[in-house]
């Protein structure tokens, strides 16, 4: 490709039918069609009632309105009138309703700002057969969208769309990529019977609107009810009767929902299949790919970014240390990379693990990405990947990434005063100090890396393995992550078979099972399961005496021991300190997330948060009595658990729940459960370390 033509080729020779609706979508626009007609027949025999009850109060109150007989008469007469006047207020006020998609996060670029952009988006919609987007805006995330603000009147004049870009996104591509995920997005409005997602859409929020946008309708009749007692029994008449209406549209909500879902996954099915029409097999399959990876390194991005906003600091620029992330995960799992970008060749991605599960969530409104996956591949279109980056469409970068950096964090923390900068090389070279503090020696081959670290009975059992590299090695680990998979996989069928997951089948290893099969399915899973929890307990206890076995004296072989038990403790009261914060965060969200509290149930709920209070001094006191983890802890975490054992919060004085006395006990927990993890992935790293050591010695014995 020429150096200056910024828009990659189009595949050769592909088949128009590619991007035809296939039978299925045109089944789910039909059961679409048929859901907007059923709607339209329930609201309309709605709008009948409600109108003829309507008009019957409205004619009761004019009627006694003529007899004028006093002031009580005349009272109740504009009441009926007031009730039949809120029901039709009611039915009719979606019609004006706005349904705005705004995100504070974005901002609009220009043409003349970025031409070769707006170039390649100009080109794009020509080959995707879409009209020009709107306006275009860039936002801080890993994603893309074409957006519009709907109203009723948009299901019968036609409504101009917005295209939104991340820079995450852009900072995770190519540009035949980049190239790929708009096609996407600019698929969805590529087909006349695309309409119907947009009718299904606006219908939601109709019913939505009906439903629970009803504050400034409320506040309305509640003004009325407070004129007299009258309109306050006529409020309550009112209220009875909407809802009763509500009930109604609870069901066609269901029912509209539902059609949506099922249609909209055919629609990104469809949405693929523009997009891989123009991009090539290959390239929607590495851009999927490329996506998700970048979504994972920006996650940690963002957390760091919250971390630093606590401290008062922020981030000079969040892209380039995404950049810095996606290369350091990249080494760390030994990926290959072209410009900076992994090149993923197979799933899961790196650090994922592989469900042995499939199956289609009925209310999922998204195919699976190894569905979309298997489409591109299926499709065998090939074409040749502009590797040049994403970025090489937009005008100065540097600027563009540091003023989104500052955009994010004036609309995230719009009151905190972030003054201090930080690099991204600080942050990279504190990640690394880290990894070199906690990180376990590469010959467990990441053995003890899944979560929980074993217990063991202090017995003695036969081991044939005389060396840690017989014993760690690749195929001992992918079993014990294969057992750890299928314990994941139990409770995913558990979720299926107790309706908490909606499908009507599901395939395990492959194979398709229909729900009513499940129980069997499940009984099987449990027993591959309880077969490797049984295999699995047998190799730690076997990993345990090898480690002994190397430790030689029966001294060394004492302090691994004791060192075994030290991170067992830490780690018991890891999760006493995890159930503390958990049960301080249920019920400190349940006070503040009702109005309605009586004393002796709000009462009630504060005994617990005592109760929690004083389990989490115990823990403390058992932690402080325990010298071996003292001396791993942070110097400043035994002054914070000091100062906590000496509180005695009430935390409610006067009437009143005391939100500070709250927060500080749930924060306190919160501290107390980052430093014990700190504790114990310390130790555990003292004791792997020593068992390397006792190898290394081993080693030169025998040699």
């Amino acid at each position: 490709m020429n150096e200056h033509n910024f828009y990659p080729s189009n595949p050769a020779n592909v088949d128009p039918l590619l991007i035809r609706p296939g039978k299925t979508f045109r089944r789910e626009v039909f059961k679409v069609v048929l859901a907007i007609l059923l709607f339209c027949l329930v609201y309309l025999l709605l709008l009948a009632a409600a109108l003829g009850i309507a008009g019957g109060f409205v004619a009761a109150g004019g009627f006694l309105l003529t007899l004028g007989a006093n002031y009580l008469v005349i009272l109740v007469g504009l009441s009926l009138i007031g009730v039949g006047i809120f029901i039709i207020i009611y039915l009719f006020k979606f019609v004006f309703a706005r349904f705005e998609d705004s995100k504070a996060g974005r901002v609009e670029v220009l043409p003349e700002d970025h031409p070769h952009l707006f170039d390649f988006i100009r080109q794009l919609t020509t080959d995707t057969k879409t009209p020009m987007p709107k306006r275009v805006y860039i936002s801080p995330g890993v994603g893309a969208c074409v957006f519009y603000d709907s109203s009723f009147l948009s299901m019968i004049l036609p409504v101009k769309k917005n295209l939104e870009i991340g820079l995450g996104l852009v900072n995770s591509l190519n540009i035949s990529e980049f190239k790929q995920v708009l096609a996407h997005e600019f698929g969805h409005f590529s087909q006349r019977s695309m309409r119907f997602g947009g009718y299904i859409y606006t219908l939601n929020h109709i019913i939505y609107n009906m439903l629970y946008q009803n504050r400034s309708y409320s506040k309305m009749l509640a003004g009325l009810q407070r004129i007299h007692s009258v309109f306050l029994l006529t409020g309550h008449l009112t209220v009875a009767i909407i809802k009763v209406i509500q009930t109604v549209l609870r069901r066609m909500y269901e029912v509209i929902n539902l059609s949506h879902r099922r249609l909209s996954k055919e629609m990104e099915f469809h949405a693929d299949a523009v997009a891989v029409s123009v991009t090539g097999s290959d390239i929607a399959v590495s851009a999927i790919r490329r996506v998700e990876f970048g979504e994972m390194c920006m996650q940690f991005c963002t957390n760091k970014f919250f971390e630093l906003a606590g401290q008062n600091k922020i981030l000079e620029n969040i892209y380039d240390l995404q950049r810095s992330i996606i290369a350091f995960t990249c080494e760390q799992y030994k990926v290959e990379t072209v410009n900076g970008l992994p090149v993923l060749k197979n799933r899961p991605l790196p650090g994922v693990s592989k469900s042995r599960i499939q199956y289609e969530d009925l209310w999922s409104s998204h195919p699976s990405e190894e569905e979309r996956e298997t489409r591109y591949r299926e499709a065998n279109i090939t074409n040749t990947a502009d590797n040049r980056l994403a970025w090489e469409l937009f005008s100065n970068r540097p600027a563009l990434e540091e003023e989104m950096t500052k955009h994010l964090a004036g609309i995230t923390f719009p009151a905190a005063n972030l003054q201090a900068t930080v690099s991204k090389d600080e942050l990279l070279k504190e990640l690394k100090t880290v990894k070199a503090k906690f990180e376990m020696p590469a010959v467990f081959n990441g053995y003890y890396n899944r979560g929980v670290f074993p217990s063991v009975e202090d017995i003695t059992v036969p081991v044939q393995a005389t060396s840690l590299e017989e014993f760690y090695s690749t195929g001992l680990v992918e079993k014990v992550n294969e057992h750890l998979q299928n314990k994941q996989d139990k409770d995913v069928l558990e979720a299926i078979a107790a309706k908490q997951i909606a499908v009507e089948q599901f395939k395990l290893d492959g194979k398709r099972f229909q729900l009513s099969e499940v129980e069997i399915v499940l009984a099987q899973l449990c027993a591959d399961v309880e077969k490797g929890a049984q295999w699995l307990k047998q190799r730690d206890q076997e990993a345990y005496q090898l480690n002994l076995n190397l430790a030689g004296c029966e001294e060394e072989r004492n302090k691994l021991k004791s060192l075994y038990s030290q991170i067992l403790r830490a780690q018991e009261y890891l999760n006493q300190l995890e159930i503390i914060a958990i049960v301080l965060k249920m019920k400190i969200e349940e006070i503040y997330n009702r109005d309605d509290w009586d004393l002796n149930g709000l009462l009630a709920v504060i005994e617990v948060i005592k109760e929690k209070d004083n389990e989490l001094k115990v823990v403390m006191r058992s932690i402080l009595d325990d010298p071996a983890l003292v001396s791993e802890a942070e110097p400043d975490f035994k002054t914070q658990m000091e100062a906590y054992l000496g509180t005695n919060y009430p935390y409610f004085v006067g009437n009143t729940c005391s939100s500070d006395e709250m927060m500080s006990t749930y924060h306190t927990g919160i501290r107390s459960i980052e430093n014990v993890d700190i504790i114990f992935k310390l130790l555990r790293k003292k004791y792997l370390d020593t068992v390397v050591s006792h190898s290394v010695i081993v080693s030169r014995q025998e040699a």
